[in-house]
């Protein structure tokens, strides 16, 4: 808040001069006069990220008004017993101070962070917290949300829904679990089984979540591993190595599941460069009764060599048989759309060359009756055209020969409206698909994924995926969603003049956004300024894109500069090249 000085007229109409020096430094002001009237001490503060996750890095930063002796923050867990008492800030200005602080990676709580400054000479002690226009960061690991990956893995297991790693631009070994789908809780940050595993396989067997398989991306990405080991777990937390080399070799994005009370795996791919490029399919079939000893059923079944199949047990009225689907043939990479059926593993008959729907990837796969009999359903994925068009549409059939496309896909904006408008998830691909009761009857759940824009984490779910019937088809189940302006990185928000209100940022596949966005509630929002031409359609923007160049990670502030109040925008990055966290340097900002 800043104040407007005014002139001071000494009894006697002196006029005693005034003399007022403005000085800007990193956003923050300081207002000087030849006799000054001296200002409360005080501190501001702030905790980033504010979602504080076990192990994670925290940036605790601070800024002060006055010369002190000592910074330092004060840490304390959700019961309220000590954690840091003297977790010292360091300046190199004594105005900015800052630290980062990695919690616990034992750690399943909430943080309370007080920071604190001793004013130099006088020894007050200054508290940043709600009294002083600060705030204290508070966020517990639980019941927050899953960070947004694609790859992941999703079980329905004791009257839960357990999401296990993916691929977030990281590799994730992280598990977490919801009865319901809105609260998740946080069971373990890194599991055992390492971190940058994906294309894994999850069953659960014999009251266990088995997981196995799967490739690990070193650390500086230029190499990938693939492995056979076999874990499992009771807990999702504890996990216990079955075996480190199975009977099977080094693979990953293999089809998998549960049937005639065995774990079953098929084909996959052995081989890939670094851009997870697969360059080589296998086309054998194996299965077991305990994790630890495998049998081969045969070595190369009748279905080509291939990797991302869907494998699932279905019954067409003849009794339940193991149904391969899809996949990527890696002898001329050719996109699949197949169907194969098996009693035994071994001996398998193709039921259809070319299903209705168009071949893809990433796709998912279930058997269920949503009410009108047993079917096999295919929903999302890729293709493997030039836009790498993306799905979420629905496809049945009963006997694998004859598929019907029960919903067409359906093409969200780039923009939402309010999550209750939403009628079904956006086209996407390698999102976890899992039926799951949740108290009120088995749903199939749509969860995660990547939509051309970005990993997702929202959460969908359907009674009867058919159905427009919001009581019974689609919904959105966590508000996790793309606000009217769109799914971006980094962009500026402040509250001014009554209204929220966000200005650019970064979105990714779709460049930058060039656009001021405004609202009254948080729900609706309006396009003041803005010129959308990609991604976008449907968007009326009351006025043409402002004269300033798109850019992310810049800042907002509320300024009066002796005529009114203004918004001023500062600094940023004008690039998209340099990483999701760093600008390159040609892209660096500094206009006001």
């Amino acid at each position: 808040m800043f104040k407007k000085y005014r002139k001071y007229l000494l009894i006697g109409g002196i006029v005693i001069s005034f003399l007022a020096i403005l000085v800007f430094d990193k956003f923050y002001f300081k207002i000087l006069f030849f006799k000054p009237v001296k200002a409360a001490n005080t501190i501001s503060c702030m905790s980033s990220p504010y979602i504080i996750y076990p192990g994670d890095d925290i940036t605790i930063t601070a800024v002060v008004n006055f010369s002190a002796s000592a910074v330092w923050a004060e840490i304390e867990d959700v019961d309220g017993d000590t954690v840091e008492s003297n977790l010292a800030l360091t300046s190199g200005d004594d105005v900015n101070y800052t630290k980062v602080y990695t919690t616990s990676s034992a750690a399943e709580n909430r943080y309370d962070i007080g920071i604190y400054a001793t004013v130099s000479g006088t020894g007050e002690k200054i508290l940043c917290n709600p009294s002083n226009g600060s705030t204290w960061i508070e966020k517990s690991p639980n019941n927050i949300r899953w960070q947004g990956r694609q790859r992941l893995e999703v079980v329905s297991y004791n009257n839960k829904m357990w999401l296990i790693g993916g691929f977030t631009w990281d590799f994730m070994s992280d598990v977490w679990s919801s009865a319901n789908g809105d609260n998740w809780q946080l069971v373990t940050q890194q599991a055992p089984w390492g971190e940058r595993r994906t294309n894994s396989g999850t069953v659960v067997f014999n009251n266990k979540i088995y997981l196995f398989g799967g490739y690990k991306l070193n650390a500086n990405w230029t190499a990938l591993t693939f492995n056979n080991e076999v874990w499992y777990s009771t807990d999702g937390k504890n996990w216990t190595e079955a075996t480190s080399d199975a009977d099977w070799t080094d693979r990953s994005s293999f089809g998998y599941t549960v049937y005639n009370n065995k774990i079953w795996l098929t084909g996959g791919c052995d081989h890939a460069d670094v851009d997870m490029a697969c360059d080589s399919g296998k086309n054998d079939v194996w299965s077991t009764s305990n994790g630890v000893d495998w049998d081969k059923a045969v070595e190369n079944a009748s279905w080509s060599a291939r990797a991302n199949s869907k494998l699932l047990v279905h019954d067409d009225g003849s009794g339940e048989k193991l149904w391969l689907i899809g996949g990527i043939a890696y002898s001329d990479g050719a996109y699949k759309r197949d169907v194969y059926v098996s009693s035994d593993g071994a001996t398998w008959t193709q039921k259809t060359a070319a299903a209705n729907f168009e071949a893809r990837y990433g796709f998912n796969a279930i058997s269920y009756d949503f009410g009108t009999g047993r079917k096999l359903w295919v929903m999302a994925g890729a293709e493997a055209d030039s836009g790498m068009t993306h799905h979420n549409d629905l496809w049945s059939s009963v006997d694998g020969i004859t598929w019907t496309q029960a919903k067409d896909d359906v093409a969200l904006p780039g923009i939402a409206v309010q999550p209750s408008k939403w009628t079904r998830w956006s086209p996407r691909r390698n999102a976890a698909a899992v039926l799951h009761d949740d108290g009120g009857g088995t749903k199939l759940w749509i969860m995660g994924g990547w939509d051309k824009v970005a990993n997702e984490n929202d959460v969908w779910y359907a009674i009867d995926p058919t159905s427009d019937d919001p009581e019974t088809g689609w919904n959105l189940i966590n508000t996790q969603y793309n606000a009217q302006y769109g799914n971006r990185y980094q962009p500026a928000m402040i509250a001014y003049n009554n209204k929220l209100w966000v200005l650019s940022g970064n979105v990714r596949a779709r460049g930058l956004a060039h656009d001021v966005w405004s609202s009254t509630d948080g729900i609706d929002w309006i396009c003041e300024y803005g010129d959308y031409t990609v991604g976008t359609e449907g968007i009326d923007c009351d006025h043409a894109a402002p004269t300033w160049v798109a850019r992310w990670d810049h800042q907002l502030a509320i300024f009066d500069d002796g005529d009114s109040e203004k918004l001023f925008l500062i600094g940023g990055c004008s690039s998209i090249l340099g990483g999701l966290n760093h600008c390159e340097t040609a892209g660096e900002l500094r206009d006001v």
